[in-house]
């Protein structure tokens, strides 16, 4: 709005210099184009701020993502550990019963052995 003004005013100036020219329409018209040109960095400068802030805020939205894609990453990991370390520990207690199971059968054996030379003395 305020532009508009100053705009109109530019006109009037620029039309009035052409019909008469005087220091004083040179000097508001100049004051008028400062205006003017003031305004304009000030709107260039409200556009890089506005679009500074859009682009931190998506800087900051992506950082959110990749620290939720960082945090299901760790959480997969950790599954992921824990379900290697229960297999491992599931190994180790099948592989503690086979061989729980070989001493038994072992030594089972040998008092077969036993039993039996015992047996074939008596009988033999």
């Amino acid at each position: 709005m305020k532009q508009n003004k100053l705009e109109k005013a530019k006109k009037a100036y620029e039309d009035a210099l052409r019909i008469q020219n005087d220091s004083q329409t040179k000097q508001n018209l100049d004051t008028v184009n400062k205006a003017l040109k003031e305004q304009q960095k000030q709107k260039d400068k409200n556009n890089k701020d506005n679009k500074n802030k859009k682009n931190k805020k998506i800087k900051m939205q992506k950082t959110k993502v990749i620290k939720k894609s960082k945090k299901i990453k760790i959480k997969t990991n950790l599954k992921k550990k824990k379900s290697k370390k229960n297999s491992q520990k599931r190994k180790n207690k099948v592989k503690k019963k086979k061989t729980k199971m070989l001493k038994n059968s072992k030594s089972q054996i040998r008092k077969n052995k036993i039993l039996f030379q015992t047996w074939k003395r008596k009988n033999g």
